[in-house]
């Protein structure tokens, strides 16, 4: 520890405060002791969250902003006081160092504790026996009392003196003192607090000189505190868990010998580059011991430009930001922005300069954490914390996933960072389709820094039994280890032939794919998301389940009764909070469609050119842009859009504007839809003309 400094001033030496009720009061020497002085310095407490009322009744806080309490100096009251920081004032009371007792060893009567913290004792201290003491006594005990109603009308402060008297010197809260300047690594077996106070001691025992403590201060006892774990231990550097996790994986890397008050104390020298190329290289260790656990994980290294606490400390965070802790935009932006600054730019930058100026000034270090919130993946701008908690533990189970747009979908939430599960029948391309996914979502997760998602496949009938979807959902959760938030159904399947050439297996087929399949499926998932608090269900439809086409009588009547299940289920599953969305993309350069255009009738195919061939990569971006809004209706083109406006009907509200736009375009639309309709009537006409007589032929039905 630092040099022994004794304070040389006695209790007859000092001079009357100014302040005291009596003249015999006197300010006596103080340190800091393990009561603390707490005062309401926030205005308005009715815009405050609920829990930081709550603490703040708890605390006796809740009346009006001045109002003061005594607290004790536990680990319990700091654990509150650190919810409540920002809406205090906190000073440790400060008690003398050669306290005159009575013969009996209680306080004597009339100390009093000020309202600056300061406790107060009268300066002559006579014996009992003394009759003249005795009047004196009387005569201080009555002032005591009095001066003890004000103090508590002033400060709300509970108890007797002689109550807070012995806690204070209660040797199982004693706490020992300690310099930041002069840390010592063979210590730890001394028991320290964030509000350090000295342990009971003699009158003539020395006395250490101790800074001020405060919560900026609160790493220098967590370093020393032996009940407080400790990730790692060097000679020169400690490692230890964040109190305050804002990740599943985030610590703290320390310097054990040294007090260095920020990156701005250091300079070029050697001994301050080793210590950040130690600090770092402990760092990577941590990393990678955890990435041995959960080879999923990804770690960033890095120092905030403007940290809030003081004593260096280096950041080892895992990526994937998944804690309780993570409340505000601030600890977002703090992490995600280029307010964290990566360990190895710091050292760069140590070894080319002097000193390391001011990384950040005051308001470009604000304009930093009070930016928008936007994914650290994907860039995704969200609306808010709980939002983007949404977001970031997203397990998207994709059915018909092997290919198509089931393929591109998935392939886009693993770039978002999402758990991906995709099911299909044929296991060969769900292999290569997982194999193809885990490459793009690779290559996302290297350039970002952030965590690599879980990418696996589960072979099923969804057609099938029940039980046997339900079991494969129920593993894939498991494996994944976290509950489906977000389905797409993609799997479906176009016979597109005229009516008399289909057959009644056709019908069925088409149904059960289209429709029995997707209901199977959802039936499995929902109740995940109720348990986990909300989720999204999307159903691929096509346009031709907006209007019926040449051609379409067997897929138009699943992807109709597809929107009549999903208008209903929105209802029921609202409450959940739970979001149902429609996707009807035109036809879209998949697998499918090309076995489709081998058989599709001609009048089919020239009304189906009339809108175009769509990106099945422009699909799936639509798609998960619509539901993470949960807009029911999500459409692609101006023909899209239109065709949403004019069958808005009873279907859920998307927004405001779109309403708007229904309301006011409605009768203009059907007009615009009737043109559109005698033009596809047309095209039937003329290729009828075309064929002549010729009756069509019912074709084998093949699957």
């Amino acid at each position: 520890m630092g040099e022994d400094t004794m304070r040389g001033q006695s209790l007859d030496s000092l001079d009357v405060h100014k302040g005291s009720m009596d003249p015999n009061h006197r300010d006596p020497p103080y340190t800091a002791t393990k009561l603390l002085r707490v005062e309401r310095i926030q205005l308005k407490m009715w815009t405050r969250p609920y829990y930081e009322k709550k603490v703040m009744q708890d605390l006796g806080l809740l009346g009006r902003c001045g109002d003061v309490v005594v607290l004790k100096n536990i680990p319990k009251v700091l654990e509150k006081l650190w919810v409540v920081k920002h809406l205090v004032r906190i000073d440790p009371i400060q008690m003398p160092e050669k306290l005159p007792l009575a013969s009996d060893g209680s306080i004597p009567r009339g100390a009093r504790l000020s309202l600056t913290g300061r406790l107060k004792i009268p300066m002559d201290v006579v014996g009992e026996t003394d009759p003249v003491a005795q009047s004196k006594q009387e005569h201080l005990k009555i002032s005591f009392e009095e001066s003890l109603k004000t103090e508590r009308r002033k400060s709300r402060w509970y108890g007797t003196c002689t109550c807070w008297w012995y806690i204070c010197f209660d040797e199982t809260m004693s706490l020992s003192r300690y310099d930041p300047h002069s840390v010592s690594s063979d210590s730890d077996d001394e028991s320290t607090s964030s509000m350090t106070v000295p342990k009971k001691r003699r009158v003539d025992e020395p006395t250490f000189t101790v800074p001020r403590m405060s919560w900026k201060t609160g790493l220098l006892a967590s370093i020393r505190d032996v009940n407080f774990p400790k990730r790692l231990k060097t000679n020169n550097v400690v490692a230890i868990a964040d109190k305050y996790p804002k990740a599943r994986c985030h610590f703290l890397i320390l310097p054990l010998n040294r007090y260095v008050r920020s990156l701005t104390s250091l300079t070029n020298c050697p001994e301050d580059i080793s210590l950040l190329k130690e600090l770092d290289s402990v760092g990577q260790q941590i990393a990678k011991e955890e990435k041995e656990k959960d080879s999923s994980l990804e770690f960033r290294l890095g120092y905030h430009a403007a940290p809030s606490m003081e004593l260096l400390h280096l950041h080892v965070i895992s990526q994937d930001f998944d804690s309780r802790c993570l409340k505000t935009k601030k600890h977002w932006n703090s992490f995600t922005s280029d307010f964290f600054v990566p360990s190895s730019q710091i050292i760069l930058a140590l070894e080319s300069r002097r000193v390391l100026p001011s990384i950040v000034t005051d308001g470009h270090a604000n304009e930093m954490l009070n930016q928008p919130l936007y994914c650290h993946r994907c860039c995704i701008q969200l609306k808010n914390i709980p939002t983007l908690k949404e977001h970031l533990k997203t397990h998207r189970a994709v059915s018909g996933g092997s290919s198509g747009i089931g393929k591109c979908v998935a392939i886009q939430a693993a770039k978002y960072g999402a758990h991906v599960t995709i099911l299909a029948r044929n296991t060969k391309r769900l292999e290569a389709a997982v194999e193809e996914i885990q490459q793009a979502a690779a290559e996302v997760a290297v350039k970002a820094g952030t965590t690599k998602p879980k990418i696996i496949y589960r072979s099923v009938d969804l057609t099938g039994s029940s039980v046997d979807v339900l079991k494969s959902v129920r593993s894939a959760e498991q494996e994944i280890g976290v509950p489906v938030t977000n389905l797409v159904n993609c799997a479906g399947v176009c016979i597109p032939k005229r009516f008399l050439e289909l057959t009644s297996e056709d019908f069925k087929f088409m149904m059960d794919v289209n429709y029995h399949g997707t209901v199977t499926l959802t039936q499995c998932v929902i109740p995940s998301m109720v348990n986990s608090g909300g989720g999204s269900v999307t159903m691929v439809s096509s346009q031709g389940g907006l209007i019926g086409l040449y051609g379409f009588t067997g897929y138009a009547a699943a992807k109709f009764a597809l929107r009549g299940f999903a208008e209903a289920l929105s209802m029921e599953v609202k409450p959940f909070n739970i979001g149902v969305s429609m996707c009807f993309p035109p036809d879209t350069d998949t697998p499918g469609f090309q076995e489709e255009e081998k058989i599709k009738p001609e009048e089919t195919k020239l009304i189906s050119a009339t809108a175009g061939l769509t990106k099945p990569e422009d699909v799936a971006l639509g798609l998960l842009k619509g539901s993470l809004k949960k807009t029911f209706m999500i459409s692609y083109g101006l023909e899209g859009k239109l065709l949403s406006v004019i069958c808005g009907g009873m279907s859920p509200m998307n927004t405001i504007s779109e309403t708007i736009l229904q309301f006011l375009f409605a009768g203009v639309g059907r007009v615009g839809g009737l043109f559109i309709r005698r033009s596809f009537d047309g095209i039937v006409e003329k290729c009828a003309a075309q064929r002549g007589q010729e009756q069509p032929v019912a074709a084998e039905h093949t699957q």
